[in-house]
Formats: C-alpha cells, structure tokens, sequence
C-alpha cells in the first residue's frame, strides 16, 4: 500500500537529531525567542504600598490646595477686624484614610475668634493622602 499524500512522512528516529527538542534547537541557534518564563504577580499587602505616616511636605500640600477658601476665611476677619494679625496654631488628626477627624485650636490667641471656626472648617474638609498611621495629629501654624 502506498502512503496517502495527506498523510505526514513517519520520520525514522535519529538518536543524534532527537537528542534536543525543536525549540530547544531553535533557541540556541537564535532562529526562534526564548520562550518567556510564566510569572505570578504577587500584589504587596493591602496598605503596605502606603507611608507609615505623612511627610510635613504632604500635609502642606493638602493644605495648599485650600488656598482660596483660607483667604476667604482671613478676608472675612480683616472685615470684622481691620488691625487684627497673628498665627493661628490648630490641632488636627489625620486618619489612615486622609480624612481629618478632630480639629481644635492649638493656643488660646484667637482660639474665640469667627477665623478660627472658618479655618477649622476648611481644615475639617480638607482630603489629605492616605497613610498606614490611624491618627497622625498635626500641629498647624496658618498666619495672616
């Protein structure tokens, strides 16, 4: 019987051909990529990619971006009380989410005036970056 021309050729096994694979061959004499090596991405820890706490650098920036609304709060003081300049120091806490939980006057100076809840409000709302630290407390100087 004669082999159809569909059928494949049976090859006759070459001890010194078959010693590597096709791919094997292949990749050392460079006509074929190197079959890539699988690899399982393992992602880091929930949180672990996160500061422990705030950088002072961070803090400021968060507290840039509330420019406009301080000097809202510091032209409305200067309405009530031309003359009136100093530092206002407040306390805040910081969650691990960036979310501000307490804000409180730091000092008595100006502690009683309508600056102080404006500013302490602006605060309140302000979105800081995320950190492992549950309660960073901040002490923040504003000036005006």
């Amino acid at each position: 019987a004669r082999p159809s021309a569909s059928a494949p050729a049976a090859r006759a096994a070459d001890p010194l051909l078959d010693a590597v694979s096709d791919e094997e061959l292949s990749r050392e004499l460079g006509t074929a990529p190197a079959p890539s090596r699988r690899s399982v991405y393992v992602p880091p820890p929930p949180g672990s990619e996160l500061p422990e706490r705030l950088s002072p650098e961070q803090v400021n920036q968060a507290v840039a971006t509330r420019m406009t609304e301080l000097k809202q709060c510091i032209a409305e003081q200067r309405a009530a009380e031309p003359g009136l300049k100093g530092t206002l120091k407040l306390r805040f806490v910081i969650g691990g989410d960036g979310a501000v939980r307490e804000v409180h006057p730091a000092t008595d100076e100006l502690a009683r005036k309508p600056i102080a809840r404006c500013i302490a409000g602006v605060v309140k709302e302000t979105r800081f970056p995320r950190s492992r630290t549950q309660g960073q407390e901040v002490v923040f100087p504003f000036k005006f």
